[in-house]
């Protein structure tokens, strides 16, 4: 034991001078998060520095890790495998960090931007691992790499639990200080003495590692789960066989089986137990039956909605998993992995392939196609809706997949024209969907395509029979004013009194609203009848002649006339969102859901009350 612990704290040691870029940015990285989340939420909008800095910090880390292991993977001299490191983590940590400075939360491109981090964390931590891969630990590498993660990631949960015990005890017993130092011991933990010991336990040269009894003990454990998953999948496709393909069922288990594979495959190639390595060498055969099912679900799945980001991101996925496949298959080193996992991260993510642009143009394609096809574009390319455009069903659903795809629905930015933006891309711009929408958007006052189209989408089929839901939900925004106040025919609304109501079916077919908080003193009943609104709101939106026999789920803007509800002489509600659904099975309940400000007459003691508590504020 002596031997074994005067072996770790020497490789320790030497890890810490060995990464040394690693380990300081592994300070940065966590004294600028413990800086960030010590920051009230009301003020991080403004206070973008510690995140940027910790964005910026892990980028340079893993750039200064690659670097370090390429550079003794080519025998380099000791001078440039220390200044060469330090010099590229420093320029990437420091332009990461201004970059994400000018990236502000809340921007249309913030979430495309983060697309853009993973994908280089990605494309740095694949390139690290790669440089690792020699020629006599070609086999053993990832087995030693599992082991030192297992090991580390004992000692730091270990580390977090009495961290947490001696926090809790310093709040007990000596001061009362803030919950948020529960979330740092977690960040030292796991943002500092992790990545600190784990990089010290990387292998300097090739040499083969022998791993420790318990090593095996793990996989015992793993391999029987292993075996059932794979039984549940042959099943499920015999099932197929019979039933047919349904959308979004299997996916998700068949890539966790394929990445149980490639964990296997890596870890114990060279195991000295023969039931492993047999796994290792030949597993993939019972993935094959697993992987073509998961090829067909994804060509129906693209043949009926065409791209979308998670679509495209899970072919990528699965791709790479493939060609693992093949490597498996061939007995090959896994080094061109990790290689061809570099490079996608970053040409899905950074070049004009990325995964947001491509989908983008993919759906605006479709969508011009079926446009054409059915005249209902100019010579010109601009929205001419015949009088009676006939377009069948299954062209129908492409136009209506890849109109909800690319209109942004959900972004309700006050602009100029007030028609709100397409799905934005980082290269692409969709100018023709935007101008469809535009279009759209002048004849209805909204931009519900399909309706224009006389396109009913209660006629469409559920691909998924387990949606025994059909609603409808139709949607506006008010933006209020600095004061928070809003006056709009007469009425005046109160922020603070946003409301939320149940409506209620009756047996002739009548709805009737009712508030879910006590507001009933301001209404001369507790049910208030909103039938001619329900119905009003359902004849602009494109639904059926009832809610019940509505289409597949879908959102709506509502013009600002259908949103006021008078419900007495002084009160009305100003609607911001209604959901209503039906459950399509036996008896075919109907449940409504409407949210909104309480609007009341200016001389209305409620609103002349809360004015006056304003006004000393």
């Amino acid at each position: 034991m002596r031997k074994k612990l005067a072996v770790f704290i020497e490789m320790v040691r030497h890890g810490f001078v060995r990464f040394a870029p690693f380990n300081v940015g592994a300070v940065l990285l966590t004294v600028s998060l413990i800086r960030w989340n010590h920051i009230p939420w009301n003020e991080r909008e403004t206070a973008v520095l510690p995140i940027a800095l910790a964005y910026g910090v892990c980028w340079g880390m893993l750039t200064a890790l690659a670097a370090r292991l390429s550079l003794e993977r080519r025998a380099a001299r000791q001078r440039l495998q220390n200044a060469v490191p330090a010099v590229l983590g420093l320029l990437t940590a420091v332009v990461g960090t201004w970059f994400w400075c000018c990236v502000r939360e809340g921007n249309v491109y913030y979430g495309l931007w983060r697309m853009v981090y993973w994908g280089g964390v990605t494309a740095l931590a694949a390139a690290a691992m790669a440089s690792l891969f020699g020629k006599r630990n070609r086999l053993t590498l990832f087995g030693q790499l599992i082991q030192s993660a297992s090991f580390v990631g004992m000692i730091s949960f270990a580390t977090m639990l009495g961290g947490f015990l001696c926090v809790e005890a310093y709040r007990e017993l000596i001061f009362k200080i803030s919950g948020d130092c529960i979330e740092d011991v977690m960040i030292i933990v796991w943002c500092m003495i992790a990545p600190v010991f784990m990089a010290a336990c990387l292998p300097r040269d090739d040499a083969p590692t022998e791993r420790s009894r318990w090593f095996n003990v793990l996989f015992w454990f793993l391999t029987p789960l292993g075996i059932v998953l794979i039984a549940i999948l042959y099943v499920y496709i015999v099932r197929i066989m019979y039933e047919g393909m349904p959308s979004g069922k299997m996916n998700w288990y068949a890539s966790c089986a394929l990445a149980g594979y490639l964990l296997f495959w890596l870890a114990l190639r060279a195991s000295s137990v023969r039931f492993f390595a047999r796994v290792a060498r030949w597993g993939w055969l019972a993935l094959v039956p697993v992987v073509v099912t998961q090829i067909v679900g994804i060509v129906i799945r693209y043949q009926a909605h065409g791209l979308t980001t998670p679509r495209m991101a899970g072919m990528v996925t699965l791709a790479i998993g493939i060609y693992a496949l093949v490597l498996a298959a061939l007995d090959r080193d896994a080094k061109s992995l990790f290689v061809v996992t570099a490079v996608a991260g970053l040409v899905f993510t950074v070049t004009p392939l990325n995964i947001v642009d491509i989908p983008l143009r993919e759906q605006s394609s479709r969508l011009r196609r079926v446009l054409q096809q059915y005249g209902c574009l100019s010579a010109d390319g601009v929205l001419s809706v015949p009088d009676k455009p006939d377009i069948p069903l299954k062209d129908a659903q492409k136009l209506v997949s890849a109109w909800k795809y690319l209109v942004n629905r959900y972004d309700h930015t006050e602009t100029t024209t007030n028609v709100p933006p397409v799905r934005p891309g980082v290269w692409y711009r969709a100018s023709f969907a935007q101008g469809v929408l535009a279009a759209t958007h002048a004849v209805r006052k909204n931009c519900d395509l399909p309706t224009l189209l006389k396109i009913d989408e209660s006629n469409f089929e559920l691909a998924n029979d387990s949606k025994r839901y059909k609603s409808h939900c139709t949607s506006h925004y008010f933006h209020l004013d600095e004061r928070g106040m809003l006056n709009i025919g007469g009425y005046a609304g109160m922020r603070k009194m946003k409301n939320s109501g149940d409506i209620e079916e009756s047996r002739d077919e009548r709805y009737y609203l009712k508030f879910s908080d006590d507001v009933t003193m301001l209404l001369p009943t507790s049910f208030c009848d909103v039938t001619e609104h329900m119905n009003r709101i359902r004849e602009a939106t494109g639904a059926k002649t009832r809610w019940r026999v509505g289409g597949l789920h879908g959102s709506y803007r509502i013009a600002p006339e259908l949103a006021i509800w008078p419900l007495a002489d002084d009160v009305a509600l100003m609607v911001t969102e209604i959901t209503c659904s039906i459950n399509t099975e036996a008896k075919k309940t109907f449940s409504g859901h409407v949210y909104g400000f309480l609007l009341v007459k200016p001389n209305h003691p409620l609103y002349r009350a809360e004015n006056d508590k304003r006004k000393k504020r």
